[in-house]
């Protein structure tokens, strides 16, 4: 997995906010293991099949977080993910296999990061046309 980033400070409405952008590409497949590879993709068309995707991650954290804690956050990420296939990522995380799903992928995502700064809001770009965010409420 290769990372480009970027990184910014901003305020919004009074409240000083850091952003961190990574790109990274990473393959997945959405499958069932209850149902035939057939059935998966009738339900999950080319989807079904490993695939990959240039992903862009947004992270957004309250107040100023230094690069130093992102810098190792995304090393830290980018091993966990390793060769850059988030199903077995996502089973690691949760314990158990999940659909690869953008929805899932944001979730945990949003759990492993509330766990190393104070994360207000999370965005996975997955293509041009499907996205997952996730904003705290304040």
């Amino acid at each position: 997995v290769r990372f480009r980033n970027g990184m910014g400070v901003r305020v919004k409405n009074g409240r000083l906010e850091t952003f961190f952008e990574w790109e990274f590409s990473a393959i997945h497949h959405l499958s069932n293991p209850a149902l035939s590879q057939a059935e998966c993709e009738s339900l999950f068309g080319k989807c079904a099949r490993t695939h990959g995707h240039r992903f862009r991650l947004k992270m957004v954290a309250d107040g100023g977080v230094s690069s130093g804690p992102w810098r190792h956050l995304q090393d830290e990420l980018q091993a966990d993910l390793g060769e850059g296939d988030l199903n077995g990522w996502l089973e690691n995380q949760n314990g158990h296999p999940m659909l690869a799903t953008i929805e899932n992928l944001v979730t945990a995502l949003r759990r492993w990061a509330e766990q190393r700064l104070p994360l207000v809001a999370l965005r996975l770009d997955e293509t041009e046309n499907n996205a997952c965010e996730w904003r705290k409420l304040r």
